[in-house]
C-alpha cells in the first residue's frame, strides 16, 4: 500500500509538471538549488530558474541589486521582455520610488542622485531602442527628469 501511495504521488507530480509546461506556466518550486538556478540563468537564459531567483530576491529584503543583476542578464543577453520591467521594478525599489500602478512608468528621477539618474535613463533608452517601450512611454518615463 505504501509503495502504491508513493507511486501515485509521483504520477500526479509528473502530470502537474507536464500540464504547466504545456500551458507555458513557470514551474516555480521545481528547481531548489540557487547555485544551479544562477548557472541556468547566466549560461542558458532559463526562464524557470529566473522566476525562482526573481521571486526569492523580491521576498528577501535588501536584495534589489540581485534582482537588477539577474534581470539585466535576462534582458540584455537573452532579450527576455519581462526582465526589462523586472529590472525597472528592482531599480524603483532600490531608490524608494513609488511603485503604485499609475506611476510605474513615471519615475520621479529628479529626486535621485546623478548616478541613479544615469542608470535609469540609460535603461529607459535601451528599452526604447529594443522596442520594449514606445516613444510616448519613453517620454513619459523621462518627465521627472
Amino acid at each position: 500500500i505504501f509503495f502504491l501511495l508513493i507511486l501515485l504521488i509521483f504520477q500526479s507530480c509528473k502530470k502537474t509538471v507536464k500540464k504547466k509546461e504545456e500551458e507555458g506556466l513557470p514551474m516555480v518550486g521545481l528547481i531548489s538549488d540557487r547555485n544551479l538556478m544562477t548557472k541556468k540563468v547566466i549560461t542558458e537564459g532559463d526562464t524557470n530558474a529566473y522566476y525562482e531567483l526573481f521571486y526569492f530576491f523580491i521576498e528577501t529584503s535588501g536584495c534589489e541589486d540581485s534582482v537588477m543583476y539577474y534581470s539585466k542578464i535576462m534582458a540584455e543577453k537573452y532579450d527576455y521582455k519581462r526582465a526589462y520591467f523586472d529590472y525597472q521594478y528592482g531599480f524603483h525599489r532600490k531608490y524608494g520610488i513609488d511603485l503604485s500602478h499609475d506611476k510605474y512608468n513615471k519615475s520621479d528621477i529628479a529626486k535621485m542622485n546623478k548616478k541613479g539618474k544615469a542608470i535609469i535613463l540609460e535603461w529607459y533608452n535601451l528599452m526604447y531602442k529594443r522596442g520594449i517601450i514606445t516613444k510616448n512611454e519613453l517620454d513619459s518615463c523621462l518627465l521627472g527628469q
